[in-house]
């Protein structure tokens, strides 16, 4: 089950991102991946049916960048560390070329975000 802290980290980045927008029109792709969303266990099995894949990080912003294919963050708390699943996702994603950032706090992944987005466009 998700941690409430990471949860709200993880609001705060969007609430920024949100109100940015206009400054960054690109934010606006900028979508969550509800992989660790509390739900019933007959749920799961069917979104798992559907495609859903542990692992995948919390964030996706399908925009190429400084070399990459996209940027996926994902949300941890100060002490908060990656699964295997997740490990096992982001080196699989940097093979394909998609950069792939774990934030501690809402203002890194702000961080996070303007370093990908000022950089240049690449095919």
């Amino acid at each position: 089950m998700r941690n409430l802290e990471e949860s709200h980290i993880q609001q705060a980045l969007i609430k920024w991102a949100r109100y940015h927008r206009q400054k960054y029109p690109e934010l606006n792709l900028l979508h969550a991946i509800p992989n660790g969303a509390h739900t019933t266990d007959k749920n799961r099995c069917r979104l798992i049916s559907e495609g859903l894949l542990p692992g995948v990080l919390d964030l996706f912003l399908p925009l190429a960048r400084h070399g990459y294919h996209g940027l996926y963050l994902e949300t941890k708390t100060e002490k908060g560390k990656v699964s295997d699943e997740q490990r096992d996702f982001i080196i699989n994603a940097f093979e394909q070329d998609f950069c792939c950032l774990v934030y501690h706090s809402w203002k890194q992944g702000v961080e996070y975000l303007l370093w990908y987005l000022e950089n240049p466009i690449t095919t």
